[in-house]
């Protein structure tokens, strides 16, 4: 390779270095590292010119005699490098003077050695520059003399690097001034070991900035004394990390001020170990912000002493999670103050144990917030039984508005002790639902007052089992309202003590389905008080096992309305010995449907007076039992109630009975009753009373009867008892009555005309031959109703010279056998207008061989006559009409007779199928259609009835062979 040669440039450079180092060999030794470090002196210092300072190594400083340094300076400080400072010694510091510390800069401090620091007094430290302090290392601090650290600043200590702070000792941290803490940093502080920790004073940590504070750790709070906690601010406790929390102890809780306590946050409170909770105080607690209350936890919930519980106040309560109420104690329960207890809501509260709950007082529960009582639940109920002793009990503070909060299911868990506890103001928010969860058991501890202040709702859902738990003293407090509302099942369950104790105010509450649910031993229970009480309503639910439970003597509380009201089938139970205690009023009340449901054995104890008292209608209703009533009572029968009572009934009716009747109860029966009474009954009646029985009931008269009242009372009767009395006697008993009594008719013929008109139908029907001496003109004398006597027999006696005098509406009262020995003669005498009048029953006995005499108007009126049918007299007498009186007749009339006359000469004729006979039937004319049949009418021929045979035997072939088809495909079927 070729070898360029120098440029003239870089040859003189060359040659210049080569005389400058010829020129440093021609220098005395004394400037260049002739200088004696071992031997300098205060004095001598002064000798050594900055460029050797400057070049001095750290063994050149390290030589120097420590009594040299008592001239050091600052200047001297500030000349030498920073890699000298490694050299220096610790007595070599014990000699600076304090001002001449001022002159190490940052960097030189960081390479002292932590021995030599050893030699800082605190006189120096002081006059540590804030730049020097920012050189200051973790070696520094731990070489330093305790008291030493009393020369730091606020200033200086602000600047030293955050990892010298590792290098602290606990004895040095003590001597800091108190002022001085606040220049270490966040960082500074996190860096200070927990040894360390140990010598910080309350006085430091009181004058700690809060970005000091920010660097607290757990290894401060493990490792500072207790009493350091003392001097923690508010502000301080607001800026110490979450994670330094965790290290507290019970000590060091302990000794936190109030002010310090409340700036404890949520985070930072939920960091708190559960031991270290233990040593709150109820000041510390009561300090607490929301905030901080905001982070209690179950743990330090279950660790808080009772004093600390005695701190918690509304608004941090109501800041507390839910969850931590599982870890509330009894003794914290019980300490807890009103205001406290107030802030409990419902998610606390439903959080909390029976033991915990166990703890509350009445002064607590009394300031529970209707929120918190929302959340009350079984287990806190089940805490509150064992806690109930006497006033204190927790019951007895619920409120009204609390009580109505608290959920249903808790209700299930209510106790005797608890339910006597309750305020009585408090047991008007029990609802429905929370009505209906009490048990048994606990209905039992309710009192009268308690009861008496029920709302109408909580009524309304009080169920069987407190009905069955409630003692005498409870049901006592019901009213009327609070009955109105409970549920009627729940009736079934009251008892007969209990129902014995509900005031007459109170029962008429009880509704028909209420009364209906009572029992038989309930009833037993009811009072002549309560009964008087009954409402209307409830009357119609009063069962048979009402009547026949409850006391006899209670029975006399029953008004007519609600005997009106209760129903048919209840009066089969009446009670006997109760019927005799009812007042006659309320006996008015029974219907009749009632008192035909009243058994026999209570008929037969009715008094005088309850039979005296019985309304008309129920009289109605006296059933086949009448003949039980005792012969006193019946004797009180009134008229109005024989007339309603049922014929039937009087076929009961037995002699001693019979003989009490009065007059006016006879007068009051009708023909019907009459006819009921039983035969041998009859024998027992007084002359008083026949002659008070009524014409028109005396007819009712039964054959059978008469024969035993003719026997009994003799001939005399006949004398004693006028004719009048017999006027509607049936005919046939007219007759054996004459027979009985053994009447000899007297010659009428000199009286008759002059009495006629008083004249009965019995004596006209009884008259033999006196009937033919009775005048022409008095005839029609004799009365409507007498007519009724005027018979056959009776007829036949009359001359034919008083039959045109009958008249029209004569004739049709008349006997309907008049005319069965009505003459020819005497028929013919008759005025046409007689016919229009003739009944369908005296028509029967029309004479064959009268009809001929028919006169032309009188065929017209019996044709016209609305009261019979003509066309049934019969072919055999219409045959016999006159045709010359036919003739005569008007058109219509005519033409009609001679339609029902031609029917009989042409009757209609039906044939045999089988011998073709034929029969003769006459038409009626109700039918306006009349079938005529031809008379030669024969059998059909052979060859039809071959025919027919045929086409049936066809039909049947087709039926048999669909038959066999649908069984075959069956078949098939079957075997698919």
């Amino acid at each position: 390779r070729s070898v360029m040669a120098p440029s003239p440039s870089h040859s003189d450079s060359l040659s210049l270095a080569l005389f400058c180092c010829f020129l440093l060999l021609l220098l005395p030794s004394s400037a260049y590292g002739a200088v004696d470090w071992s031997t300098l002196t205060a004095a001598t210092l002064a000798d050594v010119t900055p460029m050797e300072w400057s070049s001095a190594t750290n063994t050149n400083v390290g030589s120097i005699p420590a009594t040299a340094f008592t001239g050091f300076t600052s200047d001297y400080f500030s000349m030498l490098s920073t890699s000298a400072f490694t050299g220096f010694k610790k007595d070599q510091f014990e000699n600076v003077p304090p001002a001449a510390i001022a002159g190490i800069t940052q960097w030189a401090m960081n390479k002292i050695t932590g021995t030599a620091a050893g030699g800082f007094s605190k006189e120096q430290v002081k006059e540590f520059t804030a730049n020097g302090c920012g050189g200051i290392s973790a070696a520094i601090f731990t070489g330093l003399k305790a008291a030493s650290y009393g020369g730091f600043s606020n200033d200086c200590l602000s600047g030293v690097p955050s990892a010298a702070f590792s290098g602290m000792i606990a004895a040095g941290i003590a001597e800091i001034p108190a002022g001085a803490t606040a220049g270490i940093s966040q960082y500074g502080m996190s860096k200070i070991t927990q040894a360390a920790a140990a010598g910080f004073t309350a006085a430091q940590t009181a004058q700690f900035s809060t970005n000091t504070c920010m660097g607290l750790s757990q290894n401060f709070f493990r490792g500072a004394p207790a009493v350091v906690f003392s001097g923690f601010t508010k502000s301080c406790m607001q800026s110490t990390p979450t994670s330094a929390f965790k290290a507290l102890t019970e000590a060091a809780a302990a000794k936190l001020t109030p002010d310090g306590a409340s700036g404890i946050d949520s985070y930072s409170m939920s960091a708190i170990p559960a031991a270290a909770a233990a040593g709150f105080t109820k000041d510390q607690v009561e300090s607490f912000s929301s905030a901080g209350c905001g982070g209690i936890s179950e743990a330090i919930f279950s660790k808080l002493t009772a004093d600390a519980y005695s701190g918690l106040v509304k608004d941090c309560v109501s800041h507390i999670p839910s969850a931590a109420f599982s870890g509330l104690t009894k003794e914290g329960a019980g300490s807890m103050t009103v205001s406290g207890a107030s802030g409990i809501d419902s998610y606390d509260m439903n959080r909390i144990n029976e033991e915990a709950a166990s703890g509350f007082t009445e002064t607590q529960t009394a300031s529970f917030s209707a929120a918190g009582c929302g959340g009350i639940t079984s287990n806190i109920f089940k805490g509150f039984t064992i806690a109930t002793s006497g006033d204190a009990s927790p019951y007895s503070g619920l409120t009204a508005e609390c009580v109505s909060h608290i959920p249903t299911a808790a209700w299930k868990a209510l106790s005797k002790a608890g339910a006597a506890d309750l305020s009585v103001d408090s047991v008007a928010g029990i609802d429905s639902y929370d009505m209906n969860s009490i048990s048994e058991a606990a209905a039992s501890g309710f009192n009268k007052a308690q009861v008496a202040k029920f709302s109408k709702q909580g009524c309304s859902g009080i169920p069987l089992a407190m009905f069955k738990g409630m003692t005498p003293n409870a049901f006592s407090g019901l009213i009327k309202d609070c009955v109105a509302q409970i549920p009627t099942s729940s009736w079934a369950g009251v008892n007969a003590l209990g129902l014995a104790a509900i005031t007459p105010q109170a029962i008429p509450g009880i509704d028909s389905y209420d009364m209906g649910a009572i029992t038989a031993d309930a009833a037993a229970g009811l009072s002549v008080e309560q009964v008087a009480a009954f409402s209307a309503n409830g009357c119609t639910g009063i069962s048979s096992a009402i009547f026949a439970g409850m006391p006899p003597a209670s029975y006399a509380g029953f008004t007519k309305n609600c005997i009106a009201g209760v129903p048919t089938s209840s009066f089969g139970s009446l009670s006997v010995d109760g019927v005799v205690l009812m007042t006659p009023n309320a006996f008015s009340g029974i219907d009749g449907y009632s008192m035909h449901a009243i058994p026999q054995n209570v008929y037969a104890v009715f008094t005088p007076a309850l039979v005296k008292a019985m309304s008309v209608n129920g009289c109605g209703g006296v059933n086949d039992f009448m003949g039980s009533i005792p012969p006193a009572a019946m004797a009180e029968l009134l008229p109005a109630c024989a007339a309603s009572i049922p014929t039937s009934s009087w076929g009961h009716l037995v002699s001693e009975q019979a003989k009490v009747l009065t007059t006016a109860v006879m007068g009051a029966i009708d023909f019907y009753d009459v006819y009921a009474i039983p035969a041998a009954v009859w024998a027992s009646f007084s002359n008083e009373q026949l002659l008070a029985i009524t014409p028109k009931a005396l007819g009712g008269i039964s054959e059978h009867s008469l024969v035993v009242l003719v026997k009994a009372k003799g001939k005399d009767f006949v004398e004693l008892i006028p004719a009048s009395q017999w006027e509607f006697m049936s005919l046939g008993n007219a007759y054996k009555f004459g027979l009985l009594v053994g009447i000899e008719v007297q010659p009428l013929y000199t009286k008759l005309p002059l009495a006629l008109a008083q004249t009965t139908w019995l004596q006209i029907a009884l008259l033999e031959d006196a009937a033919a001496a009775i005048a022409i003109s008095t005839v029609n004398d004799i009365n409507l109703n007498a007519f009724r006597g005027v018979n056959a027999n009776v007829v036949s006696l009359l001359p034919e010279s008083v039959f045109s005098f009958f008249k029209a509406d004569t004739i049709v009262n008349a006997a309907a056998n008049f005319f069965f020995n009505c003459t020819v003669a005497q028929c013919d005498s008759f005025v046409p207008e007689i016919y229009t009048n003739v009944t369908r029953n005296q028509m029967v006995f029309f004479q064959v061989g009268s009809v001929s005499h028919l006169s032309a108007l009188s065929l017209t009126n019996l044709v016209y006559n609305s009261k019979v049918r003509l066309s049934e007299w019969g072919c055999e007498r219409l045959q016999l009409i006159d045709k010359n009186h036919m003739s005569a007749m008007q058109a219509d009339p005519k033409k009609t007779l001679e339609a029902m006359v031609k029917n009989c000469q042409h009757p209609t004729v039906t044939t045999s199928a089988t011998t073709g006979a034929s029969t003769v039937v006459a038409t009626s004319t109700t039918t306006t259609t009349t079938t005529v049949h031809n008379d030669n009418a024969k059998p059909l021929s052979s060859w039809v009835w071959i025919l027919i045979t045929i086409a049936a035997g066809v039909a049947i072939a087709a039926i048999v062979a669909v038959v066999v088809l649908r069984m075959r495909r069956q078949k098939g079927y079957a075997q698919i």
